[in-house]
């Protein structure tokens, strides 16, 4: 037999045995300080020189994902558990992002307080596939399209509109009860006659509520 100590051999193992017949065999490969394709920890080199690896510790570990829980199974592949969601920024800058063992990443409902959206509107939702719904938006001191009091921004985000209050209202004819319906158009009712200057200086002026204005006889006197 050759002697064993200080023989270098095609896999530099460890163990490595020259036989009777001029033929070489290999021990097991020791398994400290040793890297391997996936730099992972438990190599073990077999009498036939084949390797194989152990798992992979999972701490202080980078991953194609960056997620926490990577292990390095015994052939070499590599699982991805759930990325914790605290301090994670997403996609949509949505809490609870959830990275799952295949890597893919899910996300679920953000927070609505103080949380701009495209409508401005209160109860914004980010729900688990990163789609955003809002919720109705508060009237109380909302300007709006016709300065219209008892605005709502529904859930898909289109605005209606309640009826604007008549007291103190000017309008395009200078009459009272003056109502924006919810569509936004605005009808008015009948101006009252007394102290009315009119185009004829008639008293008994009526405006109807179309806008249009009649007139009753005019005193004599």
């Amino acid at each position: 037999a050759r002697p064993r100590f200080n023989k270098p051999s095609e896999t530099n193992a460890y163990n490595v045995m020259t036989n009777q017949d001029g033929t070489v065999s290999y021990g097991a490969r020791p398994t400290q300080n040793k890297a391997s394709e996936t730099n992972a920890y438990n190599v073990t080199t077999h009498a036939n020189g084949q390797v194989s690896y152990g798992a992979r510790p999972t701490q202080k570990k980078p991953s194609e994902t960056n997620a926490y829980n990577v292990t390095t199974h015994a052939n070499g592949q590599v699982s991805y558990g759930a990325r914790p969601t605290y301090k994670k920024p997403s996609e949509t800058n949505a809490y609870n992002v959830t990275t799952h063992a295949n890597g893919q990443v899910s996300y679920g409902a953000r927070p609505t307080q103080n949380k701009p959206s495209n409508t401005n509107a209160y109860n914004v939702t980010t729900h688990a596939n990163g789609q955003v719904s809002y919720g109705a938006r508060p009237t109380q001191n909302k300007a709006s399209e016709t300065n219209a009091y008892n605005v709502t921004t529904h859930a898909n985000g289109q605005v209606s509109y309640g009826a604007r209050p008549t007291q103190n209202k000017p309008s395009e004819t200078n009459a009272y009860n003056v109502t924006t319906h919810g569509n936004g158009q605005v009808s008015y009712g009948a101006r009252p006659t007394y102290n009315k200057p009119s185009k004829t200086n008639a008293y008994n002026v009526t405006t109807h509520a179309d806008g249009t204005a009649t007139y009753g006889p005019r005193v004599t006197k």
